[in-house]
Parts: structure tokens; C-alpha cells; sequence
């Protein structure tokens, strides 16, 4: 069984699925310019070239049968909080405002009915619906979210070459660079006032 994490974009290239939650969600903020405090929520973001090239490696081994692989960060280090992102996000050159998740979430559902353009509008019946107790949010549930253990997957890909990317700040400005090419056309998208490329 392999249990991947957020499927980002290639590592190389930054091509990427313009239609995923993480993508979506970075340029509606940009949208809106504001983002949604969230405790300690943790992405356990990969690239898609480590997921398939690990996937493919260990489903023919016979020593993988019945296992159970995380196709996660090899560690928390290497992970990533989803208030780290929106950080990343202004150091681009974005000014962003960090409001509560209820706040943000009224702000993204008012924009939405008045501009369906907003890159999470197809996204707010997930983002709206109360999955815990009938009082959280499937984000606000995953606050303070555990790190996933994948040390059979390290164990199991030892000696195949194949290692897990570490997706930092400056791979997800590779990946902004790719959203607001294809997104900023159609959603009126501004450029950054200042884009800092520091590691």
C-alpha cells in the first residue's frame, strides 16, 4: 500500500497540476490577498517525480508485498507548515494578510459570490463542510497535524538512487512562477511588487 502525501510539481521543470488544492490555494490567496492562519498545518508535500519514481521502484519488489510505504518528507525538517507557504508567498512580492481561518474563510465565500474566477471557487463545498463533530473544517481538523513515520519507504529504497526533493521556498517559486503563467491571464492576476530569490 503506498500512501502519498500532496502531489506537487516536477522538481526540474516545475510543470505541475494547475488544478490541485495547493495550487489552487496559493493563487486565491494571491486573489484575495490574504491568507488563513492555521496552526501547524503540516502538507507532507513530495514532487511527483520522487512519488512516481519511488512507486514504481518498490511495487515489483517481492520484499514490498503487503507493506505499507508513507510516499512522504523523509523527515519533519523537511516538511513544511501551511503558515511557512504564505510567508514564502510575500517574500515573492506578494502582500498578504494572515486572518483567522473563519475570517478568511467568510472573505474567500463573500469573493466567490461575486467573482466565480476565484481559483478555490469550485473548491468552497469542501472547504465550507464541518467534518469533525459538525464544528471543524477539514483544515481547521488538521491543525497541529502528526508527522507521517515513512521509514520503511527509506529503508526499502536504500540503494535505488532514488531520494525524496526537499520542496523549500525556492522550489515553490519555481512552482509560483508556473501558476501565474497559466492562472494570471484568466484571473487578472497583478505581479509581485518585488520578488526576493534568497535560499
Amino acid at each position: 500500500m503506498f500512501r502519498p502525501g500532496f502531489i506537487t510539481g516536477n522538481s526540474h521543470t516545475g510543470a505541475t497540476n494547475l488544478q490541485g488544492f495547493l495550487s489552487r490555494s496559493l493563487v486565491a490567496c494571491i486573489q484575495l490577498g490574504t491568507s488563513p492562519d492555521l496552526v501547524n498545518v503540516k502538507n507532507q508535500v513530495v514532487t511527483v517525480d520522487y512519488a512516481s519514481r519511488a512507486i514504481l521502484y518498490l511495487s515489483p519488489q517481492p520484499d514490498a508485498i503487503g507493506g505499507t510505504f508513507h510516499i512522504t518528507p523523509w523527515s519533519p525538517a523537511r516538511d513544511f507548515a501551511w503558515n511557512d507557504l504564505f510567508a514564502w508567498v510575500q517574500d515573492y512580492g506578494y502582500s498578504l494578510q494572515r486572518l483567522d481561518y473563519s475570517t478568511w474563510k467568510a472573505k474567500l465565500s463573500l469573493q466567490c459570490r461575486h467573482d466565480p474566477n476565484n481559483a478555490l471557487y469550485p473548491l468552497l463545498p469542501f472547504l465550507n463542510e464541518k467534518i469533525y463533530a459538525q464544528t471543524l473544517t477539514i483544515l481547521e481538523h488538521y491543525q497541529n497535524t502528526a508527522d507521517f513515520a515513512c521509514s520503511a519507504a527509506i529503508a526499502a529504497l536504500q540503494g535505488s538512487g532514488i531520494h525524496c526533493p526537499v520542496v523549500n521556498r525556492q522550489m515553490i517559486y519555481t512552482y509560483l512562477y508556473t501558476y501565474l503563467d497559466a492562472f494570471g491571464p484568466q484571473v487578472g492576476l497583478p505581479q509581485p511588487l518585488s520578488v526576493s530569490l534568497l535560499a
